[in-house]
């Protein structure tokens, strides 16, 4: 319950959020689809995650396909789905690409599949791509994420060594899943992203707008474990105190 607040308040207040959240931009149209597939998964719906991930991934972001690879392999090889998961992905094929590819080649007057032709533009383009429109250094995103969620943003970066640091300090309070899953591939979305997005020369703010609820997430968790760890530590020493203070008062009795 602690996360859930922590995460509403930071998307009330999140400057990037107000952005995105507004934005008529195949980003923000892949963020709301992304967090519904990634919500469904975590309650274990995972017909809904594989067919809000088509959503999302068809008409809205081709390259937001890397955001549910986690999904496939928690379906797919950890839990064994393999049946389940091809015949939702052909249902929502049959049902979202083929009135887009009918709709597109009859304006175009041409066959037309828009997911390819930006994977096609964007990844294999060896004349043209998105470098065209400028590049920026890696600190581009460490910048960017700071101006839209202050301190939040670097609470998110460190959320992997604060889980580490949490299950050593308080393993019998951290919980090291998000409900079923555990958080190495229940946060990996996030990161997967984030490392893909961080080594691509050109770089835009847009860019990381499918993700932006899973900083706040992020940093949610990283709080809550920086709550326990500080309540375990004024515990110990209060605890310590209050032993010295006994010790100290038999002695004194025993004078």
């Amino acid at each position: 319950m602690h996360i859930g607040r922590s995460w509403l308040v930071f998307q009330l207040f999140s400057a990037g959020m107000f952005i995105s959240s507004a934005a008529l931009l195949p980003g923000s149209f892949s963020m709301y689809f992304s967090m519904s597939a990634l919500s469904a998964w975590w309650h274990q719906k995972y017909k809904l995650a594989i067919f809000f991930t088509a959503i999302s991934v068809l008409l809205g972001w081709p390259f937001v396909v890397l955001i549910s690879l986690p999904i496939l392999i928690d379906i797919v090889f950890r839990l064994k789905y393999v049946r389940l998961f091809v015949f939702w992905s052909i249902i929502s094929g049959v049902t979202i690409l083929l009135p887009m590819i009918v709709l597109d080649s009859s304006f175009f007057g041409k066959l037309v599949m828009a997911p390819v032709n930006i994977v096609l533009y964007n990844v294999f383009n060896k004349g043209g791509g998105p470098n065209l429109y400028g590049t920026e250094p890696f600190s581009f995103y460490i910048f960017n994420g700071f101006l839209n969620f202050n301190v939040i943003w670097l609470l998110s970066l460190m959320t992997p060594i604060f889980l580490l640091i949490g299950y050593f300090a308080v393993p019998s309070r951290t919980k090291q899943t998000t409900l079923t899953l555990p958080h190495s591939l229940s946060l990996a979305p996030f990161y997967l992203w984030m490392a893909v997005m961080m080594i691509q020369p050109h770089k835009e703010e847009r860019f990381l707008f499918p993700v932006y609820p899973l900083i706040s997430l992020c940093g949610a968790i990283t709080l809550d474990i920086m709550q326990k760890i500080f309540f375990r530590i004024r515990s110990a020493i209060v605890k310590t105190v209050s032993y010295t203070h006994l010790r100290a008062h038999e002695t004194g009795r025993n004078l």
